[in-house]
């Protein structure tokens, strides 16, 4: 599934706000690195892209990945998760995407 790193974002997001790493690891970037093979950095970009892909799921569930959510993050940063849904939507209309 091409929208699983939305959902490792959404998790890794829950287990860290909720501290539910702290029964086994002393730090999230401890648990990350051990209980997910990954390193911290790319478990934060996961969870800062995931709810941009949220809002991008009606558009291009199925032609979404990780590196498109992410190079429309600038976008939303700075004008509204809305503007990065509107400006993906006409981009994938114009081309010709599903």
């Amino acid at each position: 599934m091409r929208l699983a790193f939305w959902a490792a974002g959404k998790a890794l997001q829950t287990i860290r706000d909720a501290r539910l790493y702290g029964t086994t690891h002393a730090t999230f970037e401890e648990y990350v690195e051990q209980r997910w093979q990954m390193g911290r950095a790319h478990a934060y970009r996961l969870i800062q892209a995931w709810p941009l892909a949220e809002a991008l799921s009606p558009i291009g569930d199925t032609t979404l990945n990780e590196a498109q959510v992410r190079a429309l993050l600038p976008l939303a940063a700075q004008h509204g998760q809305d503007a990065a849904v509107v400006g993906y939507g006409t981009v994938a209309e114009v081309d010709g995407l599903p």
